[in-house]
């Protein structure tokens, strides 16, 4: 973490790892993304946090125990949608 006018702070996290997790990386600003895996997480891609600043690009969804997302759904900025739903076929 950069302080203004002080030293920064590096912080680790030590702690096993639990559960699953989900990474996108969904380049197009302004794309809403739902996944469904136990319950529904939304989120907004964008790269801007504030003035002269950009962010990671990757979209990150906590899966609890599941292993895998059931449906993951995509709304682009040009309103175009793109769906994935989990077959047990």
């Amino acid at each position: 973490i950069s302080n203004v006018a002080a030293r920064p702070y590096l912080f680790s996290n030590d702690t096993e790892p639990r559960g699953h997790w989900l990474s996108l990386d969904v380049s197009t600003p302004g794309a809403r993304i739902t996944l469904t895996a136990g319950r529904k997480q939304h989120r907004y891609a964008t790269r801007v946090n504030s003035y002269l600043s950009s962010s990671d690009s990757r979209l990150h969804f906590g899966l609890g125990a599941e292993a895998k997302a059931a449906r993951i759904r995509i709304q682009w900025p040009n309103g175009e949608t793109q769906s994935s739903l989990e077959s047990n076929t």
